[in-house]
């Protein structure tokens, strides 16, 4: 039996013990982050990022570079921010591009979050404010280290409707977007600066105009081959190649619903388009122009945009397409490939992943697949990717979009797993590099951080999660808004 004087101690060296626990954990006096002399716009968006996260929890907050730093006072904790490439912590070396670690120790005087190159940082960064912060303001030790599971997480959009293309780009940095695809119908006059702007945020541009989308053409003329070879390299010598970009997306047979829509003449072609396959015609008419593209700018990737319709009947001749041509496959089947993400059904949807493996082999090795999702769509058209400053009004336009938002958020929330399923199935396919896209048009992303795009931007960065935890999660996050709840 143990004595009273014992049991005494034992009280007062828990009680002790609780007080030491808990002076280590309240919330900082203050945070000091630190960042490399050299710092890059990503990593200098990542720390302002972090120290309005800071300020709005009430911590007083201060940017310092690292041969800035000075005494540390009492109570302040120094958070530093840093590619791998600056840092010499054990096992940095090892982090992958994108990949990040977050070392804060609860009532811990240094905290660290480290990226395997300055998109690391940055994501690094948003998931502490997002899933971390209020835990670790209360004393929960955070050690975490993650990587995307899809490597390319984008959204598509047609650029006229862009409001605000400095804000877009802030807020799908914040969500861990890392490629845009813009696209025109005629050659934007501020490809430059939105190219320039989206490289402060870590996103790469893809530049979108047509090869053959919706005009009348024969894929089986060499003529009109010729001619639009002409023209697809001289709009990308005078507008694209100086604006920088990663690569250049074309339509080309799309929004048709059979190969006969390939040809302008129908069934009626004198040039044999009728004798040909859907996947022949493609590859016929692409391969020219791919070649002479791929020669006059090496290097610049080049994505094939192809909607599924006309080829669930077959893929045959898809293999013959050539290899520098990445197709992104778009309306493949039932959400969240379709524009209603209320339509689900069971056994569409098993179709759909069914048909969603053949068309990743169906270009054969070293052919690349990638795909774009729909449902957060509100319109389309227009000319170049404005940058409307007036707050009066970019909030009416968000206001009258969360109208149209409403019906989408609802089914969203309702088959949120069907969407997580099929990143998961696309993260398995046998493909070079996992890639998925998000049409979000005319929705006005840049004033708000709807719910449903941060969700679709977590499940290309993990998908194997509880969606309704998520969800839940997710709304509870500062300045994201929910039309539903």
């Amino acid at each position: 039996m143990n004595s009273p004087r014992i049991m005494r101690r034992a009280a007062v060296g828990f009680l002790a013990s609780t007080i030491v626990a808990a002076s280590l954990h309240t919330t900082p006096r203050s945070v000091t982050i630190v960042i490399p002399d050299r710092a890059s716009p990503v990593v200098l968006f990542a720390a302002g990022e972090l120290q309005t996260a800071f300020k709005r929890a009430g911590v007083a907050t201060e940017l310092k570079k690292q041969s800035e730093s000075s005494t540390q006072a009492e109570g302040e904790v120094r958070f530093a921010l840093s590619p791998a490439r600056e840092r010499a912590a054990a096992g940095s070396d090892s982090l992958k591009p994108q990949e990040y670690a977050v070392h804060a120790p609860g009532g811990a005087s240094e905290a660290s979050i480290t990226g395997g190159d300055d998109r690391g940082v940055l994501y690094g960064t948003m998931d502490f404010i997002h899933d971390h912060l209020t835990g670790y303001l209360a004393g929960t030790p955070i050690d975490c280290r993650e990587a995307p599971h899809i490597a390319t997480r984008g959204i598509w959009t047609w650029g006229g409707r862009i409001y605000n293309y400095e804000r877009l780009l802030d807020n799908m940095a914040r969500w861990k977007f890392n490629s845009i695809c813009v696209w025109h119908r005629f050659a934007p006059k501020n490809a430059r600066a939105l190219a320039a702007y989206a490289r402060t945020r870590g996103i790469g541009v893809v530049w979108g105009y047509a090869w053959g989308w919706g005009m009348p053409v024969c894929p089986s003329d060499s003529l009109e081959r010729e001619t639009w070879k002409r023209y697809i390299i001289e709009t990308y010598r005078t507008t694209y190649a100086a604006a920088g970009g990663e690569g250049v997306y074309f339509q080309t047979f799309t929004e048709v619903y059979s190969k006969t829509q390939f040809c302008r003449f129908g069934e009626k072609c004198p040039n044999g388009c009728t004798n040909k396959s859907a996947g022949e015609l493609l590859s016929g008419w692409v391969n020219p122009l791919v070649e002479a593209f791929a020669k006059e700018f090496p290097g610049v990737r080049i994505y094939c945009g192809v909607h599924g319709h006309a080829f669930h009947e077959s893929l045959q001749g898809l293999d013959r397409l050539d290899r520098r041509a990445e197709m992104v496959w778009e309306d493949v089947g039932a959400f969240p490939f379709d524009y209603n993400p209320e339509a689900v059904r069971e056994k569409t949807f098993n179709e759909t992943t069914e048909f969603v493996g053949r068309l990743a082999s169906a270009q054969g090795p070293g052919g690349n697949t990638l795909f774009v999702f729909k449902g957060m769509v509100m319109g389309w058209g227009g000319f170049d990717p404005m940058l409307v400053t007036d707050e009066v009004v970019l909030t009416e336009l968000a206001r009258k979009r969360a109208q149209s938002w409403l019906p989408l958020e609802t089914g969203w929330r309702e088959n949120a797993g069907y969407e997580f399923q099929m990143v998961r199935i696309i993260e398995n396919l046998p493909i070079p590099e996992r890639a998925v896209y998000g049409l979000v048009e005319d929705a006005l992303f840049e004033v708000r951080q709807w719910l449903p795009v941060a969700l679709f931007a977590e499940s290309l960065w993990n998908p194997h999660r509880d969606t309704e935890g998520l969800i839940k999660h997710i709304e509870n996050v500062p300045d994201v808004v929910s039309v539903v709840r």
